[in-house]
């Protein structure tokens, strides 16, 4: 994953430091940034059809028509004040952006101020080791329409991973210490049903922060994701160790008096990598790393 970044006393700062910027959605230019159609509350079975059959398939459970008091009183424990939000998820997330691949021309245009920027390649599981900010990585979805999120689906999802985990904690349980003790037969589908849940909630999570528009497709994008308990909307830095950098590619535009900066704290951070330079081809519309 490749990190673009012009030449600046910032980016060069946050390099020393180890660090990248992590910002709230709304400081990125796409107007549309973390876009979605949230759908609250109980559905109607008969109105909100396609909703309902969503709900009890995540729920395991359809109580049937004729009996649908089961099925409002199951999901009213989460119709609530306190149930999910997607602004929750919005609003705490700070995310940092990547490409895919170091010789996207526009990217190095837009985001590399035109080859007299940089690029850092980074190694995505030694950006997440153990003992950094909780965070993930995720590849960028492009879509027409912005994508639908059902909270009610969410806490449903949520209430079977709480389930299930206590189901399947309960049978390690006497396992361990009940002697001779049969296990249930049931347990390769309790472990079957986390699961299932666990993606759900994946998949939910994933449509609120990582979907776009067709049209930001050519940018390729990863995004690393974190949340913070920030009540602003300011961002935060992100560490990393220094053997998360693959390479450092610079632009061959880039100016001698900022490459040499550049050198000077890559030598007092001993960071040793391979240095690399994008530059174009000639009789070409492309860009190549040597």
């Amino acid at each position: 994953m490749f990190k673009f970044l012009k030449f600046s006393n910032y980016t060069l700062e946050n390099l020393e430091k180890g660090q990248l910027w992590c910002n709230y959605y709304d400081v990125f230019n796409d107007p549309f940034e973390c876009w979605c159609t949230e759908k609250i509350g109980i559905p109607d079975p008969i109105m909100e059809k396609e909703r309902y059959d969503s709900i009890v398939a995540a729920w395991g459970y359809d109580p049937g028509p004729n009996n649908r008091e089961e099925y409002f009183e199951y999901c009213s424990e989460f119709d609530n004040p306190y149930s999910m939000r997607v602004s929750y998820y919005i609003e705490s997330a700070r995310i940092s952006c990547f490409c895919k691949r170091p010789d996207n021309l526009l990217i190095w245009s837009h985001y590399a101020d035109g080859l007299r920027g940089f690029c850092l390649e980074f190694d995505r599981s030694e950006l997440l080791k153990p003992g950094s900010i909780d965070a993930d990585v995720f590849d960028v979805m492009y879509t027409k329409k912005p994508p639908l999120v059902d909270t009610m689906l969410y806490e449903v999802a949520k209430d079977q991973v709480w389930y299930h985990e206590m189901a399947i904690g309960e049978e390690e349980s006497k396992i361990q210490h009940i002697p001779d003790y049969v296990p249930e037969k049931l347990l390769p589908e309790y472990d079957e049903a986390l699961k299932d849940a666990h993606q759900l909630l994946f998949d939910l999570y994933f449509k609120i922060l990582c979907y776009k528009p067709k049209e930001w497709q050519y940018e390729e994008e990863v995004r690393l994701i974190y949340h913070t308990d920030k009540q602003d909307k300011s961002g935060h830095p992100f560490r990393y160790p220094k053997s998360a950098i693959k390479s450092i590619i610079i632009g061959e535009k880039a100016d001698k008096g900022n490459i040499d900066n550049m050198m000077k704290i890559i030598n007092e951070m001993d960071i040793k990598v391979p240095l690399r330079t994008a530059r174009r081809i000639k009789g070409e519309y492309n860009i190549i790393i040597d």
